[in-house]
């Protein structure tokens, strides 16, 4: 309702699968720059506290990190993607992330939401097994 031609309303992107309470999963992936894989998982061994601090105040429950060689894949669990993504945006902490990580990544960033490319969920094993 209300967001049917919103290429950044939530119910248009294709990636999210809604988690039993009223949180949304998001997935994904980006690549780091050849030769920096070492070096972007020291930055993430400390992240800074002010930049966690305000993912929680945009909604966000848990953010995961994975990676195989230059390749990263995120699962994300938030209660309102688009209060991330506009806060995210817009955050003096935020941009400053970017800003200090953006030498080690592969800009393929989504033009709409300024994140990485979302991936399409396909499948889960929920706790009911469904």
């Amino acid at each position: 309702k209300g967001c049917a031609l919103d290429p950044k309303c939530s119910a248009n992107l294709p990636s999210m699968t809604h988690t039993e309470s009223t949180s949304v999963r998001l997935g994904f992936t980006w690549r780091i720059r050849q030769g920096m894989s070492e070096e972007y998982d020291r930055q993430h061994a400390v992240v800074w506290v002010a930049l966690e601090t305000r993912l929680r105040e945009f909604g966000v429950e848990s953010f995961d990190i994975f990676r195989t060689g230059e390749t990263v894949f995120a699962l994300v669990v938030v209660r309102d993607v688009e209060t991330l993504f506009s806060a995210y945006a817009i955050d003096p902490i935020a941009i400053a992330w970017e800003m200090h990580m953006k030498d080690l990544l592969v800009d393929e960033s989504d033009p709409t939401t300024g994140w990485p490319l979302m991936l399409r969920h396909v499948w889960s094993l929920g706790a009911s097994g469904a």
